[in-house]
């Protein structure tokens, strides 16, 4: 079981796929993550999996320093956000409110509350800069969500050749 930080400062890596018009992640000019409330900027220890995520794009190693980190995958935490999430005119006008019947347990998907800009919004007013959620138990995987600009810088970025599994050391 992974022990959730309530702050954490070290390097993280994020997996950039290429994608037909867009500049990934850590090439050219794109070296600074774009963070706004809905979307936060998604981080691993594992650098397998950002390669899974990369899908053949770049793996960017960043360095990171969060103050303050919510644990996602807290019971408490989630029912509480999934009220603010059901309720948050832009999930309503675009994905609908979560349907536990249709999108399965929150728990298994926690960071979907994160794409709300009211959740978001409150997460850093409450002083967050940060959230964990645990990825896959099997293998001790973990994310961190990163909810404000300039918790983050990179450091290097790396190509990709191919998609790589998060099995793959």
């Amino acid at each position: 079981m992974i022990t959730p930080p309530s702050s954490f400062t070290g390097y993280l890596f994020h997996g950039s796929p290429k994608r037909l018009g867009h500049v990934a992640f850590g090439e050219g000019t794109n070296t600074t993550p774009r963070i706004q409330p809905g979307r936060p900027f998604f981080v691993t220890a594992q650098f397998p999996y950002a390669a899974r995520f990369a899908r053949g794009g770049v793996v960017s190693k960043l360095a990171v320093s969060l103050e303050r980190i919510l644990d996602l995958s807290d019971e408490d935490h989630q029912q509480r956000l999934l009220a603010i999430f059901n309720s948050d005119p832009a999930i309503l006008r675009t994905r609908g409110a979560w349907d536990e019947a249709f999108d399965g347990d929150i728990a298994d998907s926690s960071y979907f509350l994160l794409e709300s800009p009211h959740v978001m919004s409150l997460l850093i007013e409450e002083g967050f800069d940060g959230a964990f959620m645990r990825e896959d138990l099997e293998l001790g995987v973990y994310s961190f969500a990163i909810l404000r600009g300039g918790c983050a810088e990179l450091v290097s970025a790396q190509q990709m050749t191919a998609p790589t599994s998060p099995l793959a050391a």
